[in-house]
């Protein structure tokens, strides 16, 4: 037979599925490739024949050469195939010809025997065990044959394969062992069997479960059983800190818990929340498990993490019977969570009052304040609960006790609306009389609320109706809709005319409210004053009107005057006509038609109502056709057209076209023009608006909104000679010279307009030429110099240079030209307000932003400290006083900010040794400011001098940098807490040098500083105190109270950390951590210096061993390491606390003597062990030599 190859090979795939035996053999004969593979598979002739289960096929291909161990496409062999489809004899014919047993397959990673264990076929498997199989090799998921055995519940195989080799230990991808397959499938036998194979049985699983777990879940005691046999670990936890005790405990399974138990399972082992398996039980509400846990002795005052205990659980899941159980126990039922929470307060929450008087019977502090300051009593009148508002009164429950805003329970009932609760309190004591933090009682809440029941109530309670809060108001003022209440309170004694702070009274809030029978009941009932004024001036009728003609009419009936006028002289008609043209919600024809008539029948005219409208047109004509209104919006103004219309036509004719030609032509740029046609309309020039300001006041502004100089100038005259009052006030108390610098200080980004701040000059030298007074004062007592020395700091802290410069400069003129006017005019500082003579204490504060150099000039002329120069020299000149005292005693020198101010102040005679109300000298006071926290080597910001140069300058001055105050806070405490290292340094060594150490006074408050101080890594802290014992020549005798201080915070410090206490140990030694070069460079009297020259040009001393300006904190790079290292203790055997207690032990300080309530140091140290061998060890009598000067006579 003649073939192709191609065609001989084809056939010889079809002859082998159609199982065509003697084909197969002809094709063979004549050369067809036994090992051909097709195209799509890679498969052979062979895994066709496999798949076909034609063994005799599979024999003669064999026999013919086929490879049996080819794989295809997925890395499978022909074995694969016999074995999967479960073909035993072609398998064992193919493990006959060598097959490859241990072959792997591509995806699954699964050798041959995984399949025949997955079919059950024991016999197979033995076949391939036999044959070499690797019983250990393991799949895609880690898994070996063992585990596919144990899923298909095969126990001849599973024994067949552990008989074999098997590795019990194996585990799969999620960590498992064999033995948690098994338990999980609850096949007791197996369990035993791997067990006996030496399965691990405290093997742990990827989180960190052992079999157990997996038993306990299962609720199988007798797999329990045989791994507590096996030595299990009952005690292993999983990574959540979980026991199998906790685990079984959360599945119910009661038996298992016990058997646990049994086992000698912790029940107080605590998870990673800090919980134990009794707070599980008691969550799951299985009173049984619970009372097996509690017999088995867990603690039940156990607190988690978040601070509460198995009890708190208990009363949340309102378990009565676990509740009990748990107070039998010994259950702390005051135990406070971490927000000061109690059971109590869970259960009153839940309104469970049958807990709640379980609690309550076991002793529970019903009075406790938790952190917000709520009590169980307010939670349960919140919740509304009367049954456990009365267990709790009835337990002696306070019921006045507050909340931290002043809130009680009854308020909160009242609040609520619980009338019953209400007077169920007011039964049990409650004071209705009592004030919240805004001064307001219960019957405010109850008017407010519109009750009026508890309204009865709390009157009938003695409740004070005239009672008045924190604004002045009484509960009058909280009355809304309800038309009764004020009935009530009237008939109770209210005094309708009691006025609040800004001296209104209820009528005042009921004309706004348009609350037509609360006026009526007011008016009538109550005989409230009508013409009664508020803080502007300004009757309720000026409200009534623009609200409510009814209302307006009603107070017009019983003794209204339309005739009043407010404080700036505003008439009711001119309040009524600018809102009506403001408010174009407001306005309604009707209604403006009926309050037109109102005011004619009281005799009001259509001229007078025009001559009315004239002025408010003229006062709003600046914000009106200016951009004063985009600049401020609290000066907006736009006009209502359709409202304007109906107020012209009552015009005569002449009058409406110069009005309406007015308001067609007029500008920014032609007020000047409009003033004499106003004028000739006969406009007041003084008349005001609502906020009580005049053309003028407004005309100042014009400077800052782009108006030419020429036009704001020529209006300012041109208002001068028609009359205007330079002196004018509005509502706010200004002046037009006032109210133009006030606003300016208030909108800061007006200084950015320079063009605007030149023209300012000019208008506030119009406004003086004129007339205006220089001295008049805003109510605060601010003058025109207090408004400049504001703009001054305004100015200092502006970015662009070119600007402030500027800015500046034109202040200094505005000062000079106050200043000139203050001296020809005849009052001075002498004769004006003592807040005036205060003026100084500005002054001293001005500063440079804290970037800013302040050698270089801030003007064009002046440095910072000639421009403070200047400005005091001008204050002086119109009578400031330099030793003048605020409210708290402070001096100007108080106030100073910079070292220039100081300087200047004591050249222009400011005293130096005054001190503040709290005793603070100069130094003192700045300080506590810690201005030198800009620059950690100057104490003001302006220093140039260095360091040692400056104290010496300060204390030639008469400034003293050593007073301790009250409190004992110094100077140098200050410069400690803030880490000032250079400073402080530099302060010691002039007091040692300049031979200052030698006052026991200093010497002693300066070491009582240091050693009081509790910051532990401050190590300089040593040297200062090392500085100041060596630079005596007579020997401090009282060491004890600085060591006292030292003692106080070691034991404080450590006892907040237990492992403090061992590395406090002596033994492990008190060494320094300076060596001696260190301290010589960091500590030593006599430094060594080096000059450098900073960026700025100014020369600047820097000490060896000194920190660099870079460390901002004042701390040397060496001991920033150390604090590094030790920052995880609070008090380390090296800390500065110890180092200086030796050290003061070292120069004879005795720890015997005792203090004034008779302890001793050696007293402190009772409760610190290591404290006490510190300070009984023996002295190094080679320190002392050197130390004492022994020739000296000692006091003691």
């Amino acid at each position: 037979m003649s073939l192709s190859e191609e065609d001989g090979n084809l056939d010889l795939f079809n002859a082998v599925k159609n199982n065509n035996e003697s084909e197969i053999r002809g094709l063979l004969d004549a050369g067809a490739d036994v090992n051909i593979t097709d195209e799509s598979w890679k498969r052979t002739p062979l895994f066709y024949a496999v798949l076909g289960n034609f063994e005799n096929v599979v024999r003669v291909l064999i026999k013919a050469g086929a490879n049996v161990n080819t794989k295809d496409r997925e890395e499978k062999s022909c074995l694969f195939f016999a074995v999967l489809s479960d073909h035993s004899n072609i398998a064992r014919v193919l493990i006959g010809a060598k097959a490859d047993v241990n072959a792997i397959n591509k995806f699954q990673k699964k050798t041959p025997i995984f399949y025949a264990v997955s079919n059950g076929n024991g016999e197979l498997v033995d076949a391939l065990i036999d044959a070499g199989a690797d019983v250990n090799k393991t799949d895609s998921d880690g898994q070996t044959a063992l585990f596919c055995a144990l899923r298909s519940k095969n126990d001849n195989i599973v024994r067949a394969i552990i008989d074999a080799g098997a590795d019990v230990n194996k585990t799969e991808k999620y960590g498992r062992t064999a033995l948690f397959i098994a338990v999980l499938h609850d096949n007791k036998s197996i369990v035993q069997a791997l067990i006996d194979a030496g399965d691990d049985v405290n093997k742990t699983d990827i989180v960190y479960q052992t079999a157990l777990f997996s038993a306990v879940r299962q609720d199988n005691e007798s797999n329990v059983r045989a791994l507590f046999d096996a030595s299990a670990d009952v005690h292993k936890t999983d990574d959540d800190g979980k026991t199998a005790l906790r685990s079984v405990v959360r599945e119910r399974y009661e038996s298992i818990v016990r058997t646990l138990i049994d086992a000698g399972a912790d029940v107080h082992k605590t998870n990673d929340d800090g919980e134990t398996a009794l707070f599980s039980a008691v969550r799951q509400d299985n009173e049984s498990i619970v009372r097996a846990i509690i017999d088995a002795g867990a603690d039940v005052k156990k607190t988690c993490d978040d601070g509460e205990t198995a009890l708190f659980s208990a009363v949340r899941q309102d378990n009565e019977s676990n509740v009990r159980a748990l107070i039998d126990a010994g259950a702390d039922v005051n135990k406070t969570d971490k927000y000061s929470k109690t059971a109590l307060y869970i259960a009153v929450l839940h309104d469970n009052k049958s807990i709640v008087q379980a609690l309550i019977d076991s002793g529970a502090d019903v009075n406790k304040t938790y952190d917000d300051g709520e009590t169980a009593l307010l939670s349960a009148v919140r919740e509304g609960n009367e049954s456990v508002v009365q267990a709790l009164i009835d337990s002696d429950a306070d019921v006045n006790k507050t909340y931290d805003d002043g809130e009680t329970a009854l308020r909160s009932a009242v609040g609520e609306c619980y009338e019953s609760i209400v007077r169920t309190l007011i039964d049990a004591g409650a004071d209705v009389k009592k004030t919240d933090n805004d001064g307001q009682t219960a019957l405010f809440s109850a008017v407010r609320h519109d009750n009026e029941s508890i309204v009865r109530a709390l009157i009938d309670a003695g409740a004070d109706v005239n009672k008045t809060d924190n604004d002045g108001q009484t509960a009058l003022f909280c009355v809304s809709s309800s038309e009764n209440s004020i009935s009530l309170l009237i008939d109770a004694g209210a005094d309708v005319n009691l006025p609040d702070k800004k001296g209104e009274t209820p009528l005042f809030d009921f004309v706004r409210s348009q609350l037509e029978f609360h006026v009526k009941a007011l008016v009538v009932k109550g005989k409230a004053l009508i013409n009664v004024r508020n803080h502007h001036g300004r009757t309720p009728l000026f409200y009534a009107l623009q609200h409510s003609p009814v209302i307006a009419r009603c107070l017009l009936e019983n003794g209204g005057n339309l005739c009043l006028k407010d404080n700036c002289n505003l008439s009711i008609l001119s309040f009524l006509i600018e809102e009506m043209l403001h408010n174009e919600v407001r306005f309604d024809r009707f209604h403006l038609t009926e309050q037109l008539n109102l005011l004619y029948r009281k005799g009001n005219t259509e001229k007078l109502v025009v001559k009315a409208l004239i002025e408010v047109l003229f006062c709003k004509i600046v914000p009106t056709c200016t951009p004063l209104g985009e600049v401020t919006t609290s000066y907006s103004y736009f006009m209502h057209e359709g409202c304007l219309s109906e107020f012209l036509s009552m015009a005569d004719d002449q009058t409406q076209m110069t009005i309406e030609n007015i308001l067609e032509q007029v500008s920014s740029e032609q007020l000047s023009q409009v003033v004499p046609s106003f004028v000739n309309l006969g406009a007041d020039l003084n008349s005001v608006d609502s906020h009580g300001n005049t053309l003028l006041h407004y005309v100042t502004l014009l400077p800052f909104v782009g108006v030419s100089q020429t036009e704001v100038m020529e209006t300012c005259h041109l208002l001068w000679k028609y009359g205007a009052s330079m002196n004018i006030r509005n509502q706010e108390g200004h002046t037009p010279l006032l109210f133009c610098l006030s606003e300016l200080s208030l909108h800061s980004e007006w200084l950015l307009r320079t063009d605007g701040v030149k023209m300012l000059e000019e208008v506030c030298r119009c406004l003086v030429n004129c007339g205006t007074n220089v001295n008049n004062t805003l109510p605060n007592g601010k003058s025109v110099f207090h408004l400049i020395i504001d703009l001054f700091q305004k100015g200092l802290r502006l970015e662009d240079e070119a600007v402030r410069q500027e800015v500046l400069n034109e202040m200094c003129n505005l000062l000079q030209l106050f200043s000139d006017a203050n001296c020809k005019q005849a009052e001075s500082f002498k004769n004006s307000s003592g807040h005036l003579y205060l003026l100084l204490h500005s002054w001293a504060s001005l500063t440079l932003p804290s970037s800013e150099n302040y050698s270089r000039n801030v003007t064009h002329n002046y440095t910072f400290e000639e421009l403070l120069k200047a400005i005091l020299q001008l204050l002086l000149k119109c009578g400031a006083k330099p030793n003048a005292r605020d409210d708290d005693e402070k001096t100007p020198l108080h106030h100073c900010k910079t070292w220039s101010a100081v300087k200047l102040l004591i050249d222009a005679g400011a005293k130096t040794d005054d001190v503040d109300s709290s005793g603070h000298p100069t130094l003192l006071a700045a300080a506590e400011r810690q201005n030198f926290l800009e620059r950690s080597d100057c104490f003001y910001p302006d220093v140039l001098e260095y360091p040692k140069a400056f104290w010496r300058t300060a204390i030639k001055m008469n400034l003293d940098p050593w007073t301790v105050d009250q409190h004992e806070n110094s100077v140098l405490s200050n410069m400690i807490k803030c880490k000032a290292f250079v400073l402080a340094k530099a302060l010691m060594e002039v007091t040692c040098e300049d031979k200052h150490i030698e006052s026991d006074t200093i010497a002693y408050s300066l070491l009582s500083t240091i050693c009081k101080d509790q910051s532990t890594h401050t190590r300089w802290k040593t040297n200062l105190v090392e500085i100041i014992l060596n630079s005596r020549k007579r020997q401090l005798v009282n060491l004890d109270v600085p060591l006292r201080y030292c003692c106080k915070n070691i034991v404080e410090l450590g006892s907040s950390d237990d492992s403090s206490h061992d590395s406090l140990h002596p033994s492990k030694g008190l060494k320094r951590k300076f060596a001696d070069n260190e301290f010589e460079k960091c500590g030593s009297t006599q430094p060594m210096h080096k000059k450098i020259k900073t960026a700025d040009g100014r020369c600047e001393e820097k000490t060896d061993g000194q920190c660099s300006e870079e460390e901002t904190d004042g701390q040397c790079s060496k001991e920033k390491t150390e604090n590094a290292e030790n920052s995880n203790d609070l008090v380390h055997c090296d800390s500065v606390h110890c180092e200086i207690a030796e050290l003061l032990l070292s120069y004879g300080a005795d720890c015997r003597i005792p203090d004034s309530s008779g302890k001793s140091c050696l007293d402190l140290a009772e409760t610190c062990p290591e404290l006490k061998q510190l300070l009984m060890q023996p002295i190094d009598m080679n320190k002392i030599s050197k130390r004492i000067p022994w020739d000296s006579v000692s006091e003691r």
